[in-house]
């Protein structure tokens, strides 16, 4: 796939090289599901033909050592895409150490921060549950606040880029108060995920764009808040 990749093919699935490359038959393993229930697939009550199963395997296996002598082993192959194959997979391997005590001491004092700033705005707003858009759409309608945006199916948006332009006050503190929740649901729960030796072990992916991604845990997905970094070197 990644062969295949750096020759300009940017759909790297086996089917998709199969038909537009080599011309040549591919059936996918889900084909033995057709016309079965999707609560059996779901559950896995699927029986399975292992004959066919086994000649599925086989024609996937010819056909990728017929594009590995089909395709050019061009030089950002070679050169950078191969190589980096293995840089990648110490970097699952080793992982990364994650201070533990620091993320300690970040959550306790975001918690510190929330708490009273949940209080306020409930006040504030006269609501009982902050998550509920509906609860804080109606909030702001009452005080005569309306976003910058509708929701597809039009109604007031209270999402960032709706609320963001207001600049007020009680606005720039819900949203505020949403940035320091997402810490305390989504980043430190995700950095708690180590190893009996305190290391974060991610699993990496090359998009179409060349870019890297990851995933259990998604590391793009962590905050870039200075303030977060801030508290973490206090």
């Amino acid at each position: 796939m990644l062969l295949a990749y750096a020759n300009g093919y940017l759909e790297k699935n086996l089917q998709y090289l199969s038909d537009n490359v080599l011309r040549m038959p591919y059936t996918p393993v889900t084909a033995q599901w057709v016309g079965r229930s999707k609560k059996l697939q779901e559950q896995g009550n699927v029986a399975i033909d292992h004959v066919k199963m086994g000649g599925w395997c086989i024609e996937h296996a010819c056909n990728t050592l017929a594009l590995w002598e089909d395709l050019p082993h061009v030089d950002l192959y070679t050169d950078i895409d191969r190589p980096f194959i293995d840089l990648i997979l110490e970097m699952e391997h080793w992982g990364l150490l994650i201070d533990q005590y620091a993320l300690t001491r970040v959550e306790q004092q975001t918690v510190d921060r929330t708490s009273p700033m949940e209080t306020e705005l409930k006040d504030e707003l006269h609501v009982d549950n902050l998550n509920s858009n509906p609860q804080v759409a109606q909030a702001l309608r009452d005080q005569g606040i309306i976003g910058t945006r509708k929701t597809k199916s039009a109604k007031d948006s209270v999402g960032e880029e709706s609320l963001k332009p207001l600049g007020l006050p009680v606005t720039d503190k819900l949203l505020k108060w949403r940035s320091l929740m997402k810490t305390l649901t989504t980043y430190v729960p995700a950095l708690r995920k180590v190893d009996n030796t305190g290391r974060l072990h991610t699993e990496f992916g090359y998009t179409r764009t060349g870019r890297l991604s990851s995933r259990n845990p998604n590391l793009q997905n962590l905050t870039g808040d200075s303030k977060f970094e801030e508290e973490s070197d206090e």
